[in-house]
């Protein structure tokens, strides 16, 4: 039912007119932007309301949004917000709570503002414009621990502080000048699709070799360490006691003796047995030889006689 009609309203004439079209996706652009910055987008929206209500002109039930004491507080918090995304680890912690706010935040300009899709349904509307936010911050929530991880929280400001940059200028740009910021909005759409590409791709990778970001591993390069590998050396020893190694025809015993590599962790494997061999004596022979110069049917002679 709500297709329907959602459908039906989508191709009237007035929302295919140019400034339907335009306030649509100016108010799907904001959105997205909350992503970024939970309160700038909503600051620029109450901002633009106030100097040209009929630019992006706000619904009937919120119009209080543009009332000054509620600017004031959105450019607090919009200045708490900046200065809390600069430092490292605390960051990550924002991060966490904006999972919450900053979905909340681009539902509210999609609800607010008069659009094809608030004026069928505000919820809607406001449903729209929560996944967009989310699925904005879920990329930036998951590049900065990655940053954090490589740089060692040195590259943290400089990241937010083009994030900064970039909130600020799509949210002017999607009021004063909708098609430019409409097309940088999409710019940086297949920039992020990218960017989010090549790291499921660099994370599967080094999964794929053994190495966990953030460890050590990775901060090599992804260089797996060597195992050290067992040194044997052979040694003789007395066959009486022949425990520890393979028995040699001359009476000696082969011992293995396991020696780890200096400065290398012991791999924590055992090295295997060695199969014995028994002493098995050599054949005596049986069969007696005659003497030099006689026959084997001759009896022995006696020094002295003479056959």
């Amino acid at each position: 039912m709500i297709v329907a009609t959602l459908l039906a309203h989508l191709t009237t004439p007035e929302a295919l007119s140019a400034q339907a079209i335009l306030a649509l996706l100016t108010a799907l652009g904001l959105s997205s932007t909350a992503g970024f910055r939970a309160y700038l987008p909503l600051l620029a929206l109450a901002i633009g309301s106030n100097i040209d209500s009929s630019v992006l002109p706000l619904q009937p039930s919120f119009q209080t949004l543009k009332s000054p004491p509620l600017i004031i507080i959105l450019a607090i918090l919009t200045l708490l917000e900046i200065a809390v995304d600069k430092v490292p680890l605390i960051d990550h912690f924002s991060d966490l709570i904006h999972t919450v706010i900053r979905p909340f935040s681009g539902a509210i300009i999609m609800a607010a503002t008069q659009n094809s899709l608030s004026d069928i349904s505000p919820w809607l509307a406001a449903g729209v414009g929560a996944v967009l936010a989310l699925a904005f911050h879920t990329v930036k929530a998951s590049s900065r621990p990655v940053v954090s991880a490589t740089t060692a929280g040195i590259g943290n400001p400089v990241v937010s502080t083009i994030e900064d940059i970039l909130a600020a200028v799509m949210s002017v740009l999607l009021i004063a000048a909708p098609i430019i910021g409409i097309i940088l909005l999409v710019v940086l759409a297949l920039l992020l699709v990218r960017l989010m590409i090549g790291l499921v791709r660099k994370i599967r990778g080094r999964r794929a070799a053994g190495v966990v970001p953030g460890t050590a591993q990775a901060a090599q390069g992804g260089r797996r360490s060597r195992v050290p590998q067992p040194v044997y050396a052979s040694s003789g020893t007395d066959a009486a006691n022949p425990s520890n190694g393979v028995i040699l025809s001359s009476g000696s015993t082969l011992t293995s003796t396991y020696q780890p590599q200096a400065g290398a962790a012991s791999p924590g494997v055992r090295p295997s047995p060695i199969l014995q061999v028994p002493n098995v004596a050599p054949p005596v022979p049986t069969q007696s030889y005659p003497p030099a110069g006689g026959f084997v049917s001759d009896p022995p002679t006696m020094p002295g006689q003479m056959h």
